[in-house]
């Protein structure tokens, strides 16, 4: 595995953890990311503790919701499929 996916996921936990601890985002805690996420997340840290694997069941929950939507618009399919094999292209 690439030392850099365990750091990204290392700093997207920690970001989680200080939101569930009431930093803000992009005033307290740096990210490039929408809030919504974090939020999600910091709620269930505050049901369940902050541990990792409560953060990967989060993934996977988020992961099957947005597969259900999916299933449920073959056209919106074609579309997330569409912006996930190109979308990330002008990064160099």
């Amino acid at each position: 595995m690439n030392l850099l996916t365990w750091t990204d996921l290392a700093t997207e936990f920690m970001t989680a953890v200080r939101i569930s601890q009431g930093a803000i985002p992009f005033i307290d805690v740096e990210t490039n990311y929408c809030p919504l996420p974090y939020m999600a997340y910091s709620l269930a840290f505050n049901v369940f503790g902050a541990k990792l694997w409560v953060y990967f069941m989060m993934n996977f929950l988020i992961l099957g919701l947005i597969l259900w939507v999916l299933r449920k618009s073959p056209i919106s399919c074609f579309a997330f499929l569409t912006l996930s094999a190109f979308g990330d292209m002008t990064t160099t």
